[in-house]
């Protein structure tokens, strides 16, 4: 039983707490005094572990934190996270007393949900604060710029509700064309302006994401919501711009759990996707698409195993992969392999894998910390 518990602990995800406070760092040194940092902790923080992560925003001095949902905002309140708690999605019917008691700060976008956490309040007799989001492009969710007025005057009539903040979602705030982000920025601060002619005030005021910040200096207003940066990674296939220095968080590994020669000609693998030119090495490690290392990128990636990089091949199966270490013959069975991170003087960002699989590195991510146990570190 000891062996067999052993070996399902092989494959590991670490989270450098560390590296995740010297990017929260860098984005506050960046974005400059007066400009709030919400981090966004939602999706369990990226797959890095949501309390955890939140514990160390608060460690950090973050005053507000950014969730997708009221679940994920109920387990922070329930685990002691005290702090203002921004709820992308919510409330929807039926949630409303439960904002109201866990104290949460809810993102409306429909005059039905104002109506009903306007009524959910006078019943408790209890005060809400609410965000408001306004589609200016994304074309995803929010209040759509000609529907604000209905909005500002609807909001009179529920004073339980303080109306606290106003955002809106960039839809391309990472490829070089800038007139699409630019026509955002420019119509939602007309959208400010018709709310401040009509004497509201909007003390969060928050636009830019991860794009948003490094390439939009003017959407920063008195907020900002960084995301995929804070972990590390790239929201976006250019690379981030030197002035910020960023470090990847997480690090993806496993162990060889075999090592045996083959002669040229073997297939490897499901549909033999891979056949040995030369008579070969193979490993293979106990790590597969039910861990969140995609199939997609069979045949594609590579790995590192004492520093070096070697291809993974064959396809990647649902528990098992397999690696090519010809040109590695001193690797042996128990020697650690990194699927993305640092070993030695060797480097696999999250980025280059997503690229191996076509997707974007928010996917990898979420899906690798949602399947594997995590292990905090400090340096």
């Amino acid at each position: 039983m000891d062996d067999y518990m052993e070996n399902n602990n092989l494959t590991t995800v670490e989270i450098d707490l560390d590296a995740f406070s010297a990017n929260l760092a860098e984005i506050r040194r960046f974005v400059g005094a007066g400009v709030e940092v919400m981090p966004v902790v939602k999706a369990d923080a990226y797959g890095h572990g949501g309390l955890e992560i939140s514990k160390r925003c608060l460690k950090d001095g973050i005053g507000t934190l950014v969730v997708s949902s009221l679940s994920e905002a109920a387990i922070l309140r329930e685990s002691g996270i005290e702090a203002k708690i921004v709820v992308l999605f919510g409330p929807l019917a039926g949630e409303e007393e439960c904002f109201i008691r866990h104290r949460l700060t809810p993102v409306l976008y429909t005059l039905g949900a104002i109506k009903r956490l306007g009524k959910a309040a006078r019943v408790l007799k209890e005060p809400i604060s609410i965000h408001i989001i306004v589609d200016t492009g994304m074309g995803r969710i929010g209040f759509l710029p000609e529907t604000i007025r209905d909005v500002l005057n609807l909001l009179p009539k529920y004073p339980e509700i303080e109306f606290e903040g106003i955002m809106t979602h960039f839809s391309s705030a990472y490829t070089e064309d800038r007139t699409f982000t630019e026509g955002q920025i420019k119509l939602f601060k007309d959208i400010l302006s018709t709310i401040r002619d009509r004497g509201l005030s909007t003390p969060f005021v928050h636009v830019a994401n991860s794009a948003g910040i490094i390439n939009y200096h003017e959407s920063f207003f008195n907020g900002v919501r960084p995301g995929i940066m804070l972990y590390g990674a790239r929201p976006s296939e250019e690379e981030i711009r030197p002035d910020l220095r960023i470090e990847p968080v997480m690090t993806f590994k496993t162990q060889i759990v075999q090592v045996r020669p083959v002669k040229a000609g073997m297939p490897i693998g499901y549909s033999r996707t891979f056949i040995t030119k030369r008579d070969s090495i193979i490993g293979t490690i106990p790590v597969g698409y039910a861990n969140g290392y995609s199939r997609a990128i069979s045949n594609r990636a590579e790995v590192l195993v004492r520093g070096h990089r070697v291809p993974q091949i064959g396809t990647v199966c649902m528990d098992i992969t397999m690696i090519d270490l010809t040109d590695l013959p001193e690797a042996t069975i128990g020697d650690e392999v990194v699927l993305f991170g640092r070993q030695g003087g060797g480097f696999i960002s999250v980025d280059e894998v997503a690229e191996w699989g076509n997707t974007i590195p928010y996917e990898i991510l979420c899906q690798v910390g949602k399947n594997i146990d995590k292990r905090y570190i400090k340096r």
